[in-house]
């Protein structure tokens, strides 16, 4: 191995390798007396630049493609982390240490909850409509004006709604169901029917510590604590992506066209509540339901490349991918 590539090979593998991490956040309240700490932990999604799904779940569209690794929340956001925020608005305490999941959440809520923590939780509600993450205006959202201020595919395509810094976000529809169906392993590996890293249906009960099991059809008439089954998990790691409940996501908005819209279209994935029978992948457009939640997802560690492997005239996600396989193996 070349020496000159000794540090960023290194630097590499610290991210392929890297599992479960928390992020851990800062707010107080408006009298500036009470500091409040929390987390929120998310799993490493890699294999970039995967194949989308074909004719999966009797789908027509191609989903679960995405050119470049990312993070996803390990769990749904809970009742405490979304409560954080209206400590820092009002220094409300309710629910603050609750671990339940956080259901009946409407869109535009989990979109400034995106926006405050990008922006670092400040107190006071700053940050919920100028947080980086989305262009918003209270009650409604826009593209980013700029196309070099919109999110990067690394296909070719932008996301118009997603700022290119963005740290924190909703997932896409495509970022949410690899992280929930992908195989993982390579970049052709396929895809589980259910989001338990399984084709076989999991077994309808509450928490247990089950290796295929989740909170549907009504085996509990609640939503639960998030991570109730702690050993039911996605192929990369990810909990609760199956039951319990929907998640809303970033969904695109026109057929053929890699652009999407948060917030009013909002997409429920991976099928299932406490309430309703397991289904392997759903999509719903609305904006609130009472066993609504969501997910946060995060930008990766970023990793600085210099090479254009693929040749395909930029140096992006599919680069690293080449590039870790290639040193991998030498």
């Amino acid at each position: 191995m070349k020496k000159t590539n000794v540090i960023v090979l290194l630097f590499l593998l610290a991210v392929l390798v890297a599992g479960v991490k928390a992020d851990q956040f800062v707010t107080t309240n408006p009298a500036l007396t009470t500091p409040h700490s929390f987390n929120i932990e998310f799993v490493e999604v890699g294999d970039p630049c995967n194949a989308g799904t074909d004719g999966w779940q009797n789908t027509t569209e191609t989903l679960g493609d995405v050119a470049y690794k990312y993070r996803m929340g390990k769990t749904e956001v809970t009742v405490g982390q979304l409560a954080a925020m209206e400590y820092s608005i009002n220094g409300s305490t309710t629910g603050l240490t609750s671990t339940m999941a956080a259901g009946g959440v409407n869109t535009l809520r989990m979109l400034t909850y995106a926006n405050w923590l990008n922006a670092g939780c400040p107190t006071g509600g700053n940050g919920l409509v100028d947080g980086g993450v989305y262009n918003m205006d209270w009650g409604y959202i826009e593209p980013w004006p700029n196309v070099e201020d919109q999110w990067d595919n690394g296909d070719g395509t932008k996301n118009i709604w997603r700022h290119k810094d963005a740290k924190y976000f909703l997932p896409t529809e495509d970022e949410l169901i690899k992280a929930a169906f992908y195989k993982g392993g390579s970049t052709n590996a396929g895809y589980w029917f259910y989001p338990t890293g399984s084709d076989t249906a999991p077994v309808a009960e509450g928490a247990s510590a089950g290796t295929n099991s989740a909170n549907y059809a009504g085996a509990v008439a609640a939503a639960l604590n998030a991570g109730s089954y702690p050993n039911t998990k996605s192929p990369y790691g990810a909990l609760d992506m199956g039951g319990n409940l929907w998640e809303a996501c970033e969904v695109r908005y026109s057929t053929g066209e890699n652009q999407y819209m948060p917030g009013w279209a909002g997409c429920y994935i991976h099928g299932a509540t406490w309430l309703h029978g397991m289904i392997g992948f759903e999509v719903r457009t609305g904006v609130y339901y009472d066993d609504l939640g969501f997910r946060i997802a995060a930008a990766p560690t970023p990793v600085v490349l210099s090479a254009d492997f693929n040749n395909d005239g930029t140096v992006d996600a599919c680069d690293l991918d080449i590039f870790s396989q290639q040193w991998l193996t030498e």
